[in-house]
């Protein structure tokens, strides 16, 4: 088909209402074999269903060449009462058509009364082969997820993506789509891409239009100024309050014309405001600048002020428009948006609105089975990601955390929760919880079926939600509704948002076992408001990403508000999300807040009289499932109940007496402060004036502050009080006082956070020692070890403010299992924690923007419990990963992933506590850890005991960098140029010329880390190090040229921290010289990183940075060439590999691990065929050819041949367990 016949059929079929005529056309285009046959009957629908389906009509059906069978539906809908309950049904619906004629997917239009607008669909399942008891393989279908992919399409649904992916498909005459062709259209990656480069692209437009306003406005740049704004800031905030317009619009709650219902409004009330000349779109109001008389007024007036009996009506847009409260539409640290005129130019606002209007934005949040292919809400969270530029990305480590792993790690600290605080077997709580919405529709049918007999109730059919649920499910309610969780790294909401959706889903199904009256309150809405005022925390360092992630909250409202009589006015988060430093409580190293001042944990009377009626009601609950039968059972129920109510009866007799005057006895005045504190965040939450909004705000921080001063004043800490003065102005605060601002999670019994979850960043304190300097001085300074990577205070910041028996789920990097610096966290864990997952990705790139990058997710309990085994994984996959790799390896299912159970004790080997994903008695079921055993079993000694091990040389001012030139703006001056050399100088240099005879001695030949092979070190070097001490120094009568040459960059080496007076170095040394005896004699070098074990040798002059490691021997009798031979054997590859430390593939071999590898020690006569050997391959790769001479190589290739028999004989391996080891290798090599 040409293309424009192939464009007409598309838009013929997805820019119209839905018409099955039309429909079966774009179908038979798309498949060009298929018979289209509409079938008259109408199937049977099942009773659980019927709320939901009106009618179905199959179309045709299709087999791919893969001979995978795909059916052609039209669905029309019923009219539900729940939206969320009715597209788990829809779906559930096809899966179980599907299912019954064993197809793979369908493509579906779903359609209702009305037809402008529908919904079209791709519904795939998911099946899986599982072994029955004689072992045959076949096909399962219990629990089968189904997933959905939809495209909203119609007459007002913008469908640009969803014409566009079908384009190529139907011009295809030649070859039919397979079903992942139709899966690859529906691909919401292409949708999420093109719309983060647009947007993206806004951002920079608006915020250069900003920059060119308060450059010509000296009043806003003086405003800008006072009220610390950025205009970056300015850009991301505005360009946030349009995208939720855009969500709101969609929801049909602007435009709305007066005495009209909330929902009707127009879907491009934003295109209306603006106007279109090219449609002949009028604006509703006359403008000349578009954000200065338009936008400003709707944000700060129309939608955030209320109108109290004027039904929404808003004169000025003369239509109605939502009171939405919250802090979205307040201006930017309260700018006065009245009193500047911020003239930004129109034609960025066109931009926007064209980029805008091509997208299909939908309002609901993304679920694992059920997606829409278009902008949703979770998405503002890969803008986020977007946004940040490079260096700052780098400086705050943030990045997008894939949706599958976001769903895991909320679903399994949820089960965890859940398993902790109930007696309900874990594999109940699992399929509760990751397959609760697929059996609601069993769980459904089966009520509708219960009977009664002999006084108790039954059903015909199995249930799939488990009966432990069912009998519980007050408690399980009760427990999800009163969850504190906080994410302390929150970014832009990923886990708050996730584990709200997980909450509401659960309690959502859930509610089929409560009372009709109960049901009438118990909606998503309700759920949500509720998560987000009791369970919900964020803390952020960025001040962009806690208002994304407030925006994602207030989306998710909108989402399930039904109630078009009256638009409920949005929360406010400000206590909620926070912007702060997670990790600091103190200011320049002092204390902020004394805990002490929150007092002792009184257990709240009204708080116990809740708790006994909650166990009564359980009680009476499983009352009305016991059997009449059951005589014993039903009286010892019966009288638990009466025991209860007795103890009901004392606890209010106790409630009635206690005098608020006799409370107040005991309470101190901060204790006083506190309690106020909580009331006015809890009345803060809710409230819509703007003016009591205000004053509230005060007293909180009024209150806050006068907490913070006591505590300074008790610690004679006055003075910080002048500093801290600036803070008190913003929400942005260098510090995070948690027991203070979150004091109602810390004033319970058993204080602290039920979960803790997060990404938190990846930021190694290698060039950010002032941010790790803070950490030092702060409550988290005592975990403190070498060079550690931030991320590690993020888990003991976890520990320090999680209850006893608390869940905590991060994703990291996964270097800290064998990282030297990560003993104290290995402790930590060992001592407060017990392990529940570590699943490690190894090599297979989580997150798209971060190469290089090995990651793991981490989830682990706070308590004690050796019982309790850790189920770990590591993956041997490679490459980007995708949706259906991570929830394979999720899933426990994925082929090319090892799945280990490991008891807590078997976690941790040796005193560095090593952890070891596969246990520390994991030779039963590693056959090559049970090889490398016998290297342990018959060494005494390590590399450390033979040899010195040291880093290479480090000068701190290697060349001039950016940071350099910024940082020194005399040197671009001087002429200053980037990359020039500074200690380290290339052979071009003129430098080199110019020298006498005694400068000469302090120029050494430096060389790379690359410059290290098996055997090899290369022997011209490209650069030249000036080779300074303390102990051999430089002066100016003989070293003119030297001096000369540094003092051009006298800035940077005079900045350096080692150097005098408050160092320990001279002027002009290198920072760490090491020892001179390292470079010139005879020695083993080895490169940081190596993906194999690499072990160069020479016995010349040969220098290199800290990239590099020295090994030189010490004064003992085992041969440095019979050390040389084992290092470079495929035995030792193997135990570097596997008992050594890695990131991903990459060995590491530096100073710690390095001193740890076992080396047999034997007799002089024993060595000797080792070095005969290794002098055999030295005379070869001597050779200024040889890495260019495949026949030397060869020659090499043999006599290591021969050294490794030596090693295995060494060590007594036998054929078997040699086969083991080079098994191994090979395989290793070959991925």
């Amino acid at each position: 088909m040409r293309e424009h016949e192939a464009k007409n059929l598309l838009n013929n079929t997805f820019n119209q209402e839905f018409k099955i005529a039309n429909f079966s056309k774009f179908v038979k285009e798309l498949f060009n074999e298929i018979d289209i046959a509409v079938e008259d009957k109408t199937p049977f629908i099942g009773s659980q269903y019927q709320d939901h389906i009106a009618d179905l009509k199959k179309l045709g059906e299709f087999w791919d060449d893969d001979r995978k069978k795909i059916e052609i539906l039209a669905v029309k809908l019923g009219k539900p009462t729940s939206l969320d309950r009715a597209r788990t049904m829809q779906r559930n619906f096809i899966a179980n058509w599907l299912g019954k004629i064993d197809a793979e997917g369908a493509l579906v239009g779903f359609y209702d009364d009305d037809h402008l607008d529908w919904r079209f669909s791709f519904v795939k399942m998911e099946y899986s082969l599982v072994r029955d008891e004689e072992g045959k393989v076949k096909v399962s279908k219990k629990l089968t997820p189904a997933k959905r992919y939809s495209y909203l399409v119609g007459i007002n649904e913008p469908n640009h993506t969803c014409r566009r992916q079908f384009l190529d498909l139907v011009k295809n005459e030649v070859s039919n789509p397979t079903l992942s062709d139709i899966e690859q259209a529906f691909s919401i990656e292409t949708v999420t891409k093109e719309f983060f480069e647009k947007y993206k692209e806004l951002v920079i437009d608006l915020k250069e239009s900003i920059e060119k306003v308060v450059a010509q406005d000296e009043k806003i740049k003086v405003e800008f100024e006072n009220k610390m704004i950025k205009p970056i800031d300015f850009a991301k905030k505005l360009l946030g309050q349009i995208v939720f317009l855009y969500f709101l619009q969609k929801k049909g709650w602007l435009g709305v014309k007066k005495g009209n219902e909330w929902g009707t409004g127009p879907h491009n009330f934003l295109r209306r405001l603006f106007g279109d000349k090219k449609r002949d779109i009028e604006p509703i109001v006359s403008y000349d600048n578009f954000f200065n008389e338009i936008l400003e007024p709707l944000f700060y007036d129309a939608l955030s002020n209320p109108r109290p009996g004027d039904d929404g009506y808003h004169i000025h847009f003369r239509c109605k428009i939502p009171f939405l409260n919250g802090g979205l539409f307040e201006p930017l640290n309260d700018y006065d948006w009245a009193g500047t005129d911020i003239l930004i130019d129109n034609d960025v606002f066109e931009k926007i609105f064209k980029v805008f209007d091509r997208f299909n934005f939908t309002v609901k949040e993304d679920e694992p089975l059920d997606k829409e292919v278009a902008v949703d809400p979770e998405m503002l969270g890969k803008v986020f990601e977007n946004l940040l530029e490079v260096k700052e990305r780098k400086d705050k480590g943030a990045f997008y955390t894939p949706r599958e792993i976001v769903h895991y790690m909320c679903q399994q600290s949820l089960i965890n929760y859940l398993e902790t605080n109930t007696d309900i077997n874990r594999e109940d709580l699992e399929t509760f919880i990751q397959y609760g919405d697929l059996a609601l529709e069993h769980v459904i049918k089966d009520l509708e079926q219960q009977k009664t007999y002999n006084g108790y109730s039954y059903v015909d059919d199995e249930y799939l939600i488990p009966d432990s649920i069912s009998y519980n499910f007050r408690k399980i309610d009760r427990l999800l509704k009163n969850i504190k969780i906080v994410d302390p790294a929150v970014g832009s909401g990923a886990f708050p948002v996730g584990m709200m959706n997980e909450i509401v889903k659960a309690r959502s199904i859930l509610t089929i076992y409560f009372s009709e009256e109960e049901q009438k309150e118990r909606t998503n809405y309700n759920f949500k408001r509720e998560t987000i005022a009791h369970s919900l925390y964020g803390v952020d360092i960025d001040q962009s990403g806690v208002e994304i992630a407030k925006l994602r909250f207030w989306l998710s409202l909108i989402v399930d508000e039904t109630d078009m009589s009256r638009i409920k006015p949005l929360p406010n988060l400000d206590h909620k999300v926070m912007c702060g430093n997670s990790l600091l409580e103190e200011f320049e190293g002092i204390k902020l807040f004394d805990e002490k001042l929150l007092g002792d944990v009184k257990k709240d009377k009204q708080d116990e009289l809740k708790e006994i009626d909650e166990q009564i009601l359980d009680l009476k609950d499983h009352l009305s499932q016991v059997r009449s039968v059951e005589v014993e059972k039903r009286k010892g129920m019966a009288g638990e109940i009466k025991r209860l109510k007795r103890k009901r009866g004392k606890v209010a007799k106790q409630a009635a007496t206690e005098s608020t005057e006799q409370i107040s006895l005991g309470i101190t005045e901060s204790e006083k402060k506190i309690k106020t504190l909580k009331a006015l965040q809890k009345r803060y939450f809710n409230e819509q004036n703007r003016e009591i909004k205000r004053k509230l705000r005060s007293q909180i921080d009024k209150l806050e502050w006068e907490l913070i001063e006591t505590t300074l004043r008790e610690q004679d800490h006055e003075e910080a009080l002048e500093k801290l003065e600036r803070y008190k102005r913003t929400k942005v605060k260098p510090f995070f006082l948690w027991k203070l601002y979150f004091a109602e999670v810390f004033q319970r019994e058993n204080p602290g956070f039920d979960v803790v979850i997060a990404n938190p960043p990846y930021v190694g304190e290698k060039g950010h020692k002032e941010m790790f300097r803070d950490i030092k001085r702060g409550f988290l300074g005592k975990f403190h070890q070498g060079r550690v990577d931030l991320f590690y205070f993020f888990f003991h910041l976890a520990f320090e403010i999680s209850r006893n028996n608390s869940q905590i789920a991060f994703i990291t990097t996964n270097y800290y299992p064998t990282a030297t610096s990560g003993n104290k966290l290995r402790e930590d864990f060992k001592k407060r924690g017990n392990v529940r997952r570590l699943i490690n990705f190894n090599e297979l790139r989580i997150f798209q923007s971060a190469l290089g990058q090995h990651n793991m997710i981490t989830i682990i309990s706070k308590e004690n419990n050796l019982r309790t085994e850790a189920n770990n994984c590591i993956t041997d996959r490679r490459g980007l990963a995708n949706s259906d790799i991570l929830n394979s390896i999720l899933g426990w299912k994925d082929k090319k992933t090892k799945y280990f159970e490991v008891p807590q004790n078997e976690l941790y080997e040796g005193d560095s506590n090593y952890i070891r994903l596969q246990g520390t008695s994991s030779e039963s079921t590693d056959k090559t850890l049970k090889v490398l055993r016998k290297i342990i079993d018959n060494t005494k000694n390590k590399l450390s005991d033979f040899c010195y091990i040291h880093q290479g040389l480090k000068t701190n001012g290697d060349r001039v960098t950016n940071r350099h030139l910024k940082l020194y703006p005399q040197l671009l001056e001087n002429g200053i140029e980037k990359g020039e050399g500074i200690f380290i100088i290339n052979k071009s240099n003129r430098l080199l010329k110019s020298l006498n005879e005694k400068e000469r001695k302090f120029i050494k030949p430096l060389f790379k880390n690359s410059d290290i092979k098996k055997y090899y070190t290369k022997k011209e070097p490209s650069e030249f190090v000036i080779f300074v001490t303390k102990e051999n120094y430089i002066n100016e009568t003989d070293h003119p040229n030297l001096i000369n040459h540094l003092n051009k960059y006298k800035p940077i080496i005079r900045n350096r921290a080692e150097v005098e007076p408050e160092g320990r170095i001279p002027l002009y040394s290198l920072t760490r010289p090491r020892k001179e005896y390292m470079f010139p004699s005879d020695k083993i070098v080895a490169p940081y990183k190596s993906r194999g074990n690499i072990f160069g040798y020479n016995d010349y002059e040969w220098y290199a940075s800290g990239d590099v490691y020295y090994i030189n021997k010490k004064k003992n009798n085992q041969n440095i060439k019979y050390i040389l031979s084992l290092l470079n054997s495929r035995l030792y590859g193997v135990w570097l590999y596997k008992k050594g430390k890695r990131k991903g593939d990459l060995i590491e071999l530096y100073q710690k691990p390095l001193s740890e590898i076992p080396i047999k020690e034997i007799s002089a006569e024993e060595q000797q065929p080792f070095i005969d050997l290794v002098d055999q391959i030295l005379s070869i790769t001597k050779d200024d050819d040889y890495l260019g001479n495949s026949d030397k190589q060869e020659r090499v290739k043999k006599l290591e041949e021969k050294i490794d028999s030596l090693v295995y004989d060494l060590y007594d391996l036998t054929p078997d367990e040699i086969k083991i080891v080079e098994d191994f290798i090979n395989e290793k090599n070959n991925n």
